[in-house]
């Protein structure tokens, strides 16, 4: 009787901790998820960035042709681009520590599922004990 008691405090206490498990999992996968759609705005955004930037380069090529207020627009135009390049920089670092998270979170999802895994093996081995208990009864 102790020992079946024992056993079943066990195979509780080991649902317990699969709950646990199974709910940080689920955590770290809508936290996956915000990481993934948060990198995919960084990326858009990044896009938007460097065709505008595109754009303002060839604003700048026509201003040079036509030598229409050149100097002004230029100067303009140049202060723009190193203020999108510097965007552009800024982006590309969130972009990297994005994907630094998101390999963080794979990574600790790689490791909640190899715990769950061994609780489930420690639970279906207590199970066993406890069918083995039974039949020996």
């Amino acid at each position: 009787v102790k020992n079946s008691e024992q056993q079943a405090v066990l195979s509780i206490r080991m649902e317990a901790e699969t709950s646990k498990l199974q709910a940080r999992e689920a955590e770290l996968s809508r936290e996956l998820e915000g990481s993934n759609d948060r990198l995919a705005k960084v990326q858009e955004l990044l896009e938007r960035m460097r065709e505008q930037g595109r754009k303002q380069e060839d604003q700048l090529q026509e201003a040079k042709v036509t030598k229409v207020h050149a100097a002004e627009h230029e100067a303009s135009l140049q202060t723009e681009v190193q203020s999108i390049n510097t965007k552009l920089q800024l982006a590309d670092a969130k972009a990297e520590s994005l994907q630094h998270e998101l390999s963080e979170a794979a990574t600790s999802r790689a490791e909640l599922v190899h715990s769950e895994e061994k609780v489930r093996a420690q639970l279906a081995a207590a199970e066993g004990a406890v069918e083995l208990s039974r039949a020996e009864a």
